[in-house]
């Protein structure tokens, strides 16, 4: 748990360990392994979407849900993970804006992608947003969360079958696996009533 019970303010985030057990987490890594199944698309910067000078956060995407429109016949096999988020926070989902899956390599390098938010900021007071990464590795690519000067206060290193969730209004970054030849996550952001 971070710095304060709930998931209201800024600077709070919780980490989920065993979110599902081995049953969901193998299910999930047989669907996306299957040769020719689960589409993936290269994304030459996997964490803000932007083409950046290196192309050290390049890896592959499959989009689920963006902005609120589903647009991937896979969506409900990874729907139980916003669930999850919903029953952990305690509140429920007004929508999910965001649902996607990425896979990142080892370059044989350290590297801590940008800092960035994933979606933006509400004005609606009534609501929360929050975002959540659900881990399918254990490796040293961490997640990175930071302050509102820019300074990280916390990292979290991939846990399969873990969740971290955070107010989407906390920016963080990901960061590449130096330990194992891949990370792949679940990214979540989702709206729930305040």
């Amino acid at each position: 748990m971070g710095s304060r019970p709930a998931l209201e303010v800024a600077a709070v985030y919780k980490k989920v360990d065993h979110v599902f057990g081995d049953y969901y987490l193998n299910y999930l890594l047989d669907k996306i392994e299957a040769p020719g199944q689960f589409p993936w698309f290269f994304y030459a910067n996997t964490q803000t979407g932007v083409v950046p000078s290196e192309f050290k956060n390049s890896g592959f995407r499959h989009t689920l849900i963006f902005d609120g429109v589903n647009q991937s016949a896979w969506t409900n096999l990874f729907l139980p993970i916003a669930w999850k988020v919903s029953e952990i926070v305690s509140k429920p989902i007004i929508s999910v804006d965001g649902l996607h899956v990425n896979m990142i390599f080892n370059h044989n390098i350290e590297h801590v992608g940008e800092p960035h938010l994933d979606v933006p900021a509400s004005e609606n007071k009534d609501h929360s947003q929050y975002t959540a990464i659900y881990y399918m590795d254990d490796t040293n690519g961490c997640t990175t969360l930071y302050d509102d000067k820019g300074l990280p206060f916390f990292r979290n290193p991939s846990t399969a079958d873990s969740l971290l969730i955070f107010s989407a209004n906390i920016k963080h970054s990901g960061g590449l696996p130096t330990d194992a030849p891949l990370r792949r996550v679940v990214n979540i952001n989702i709206t729930c009533p305040r």
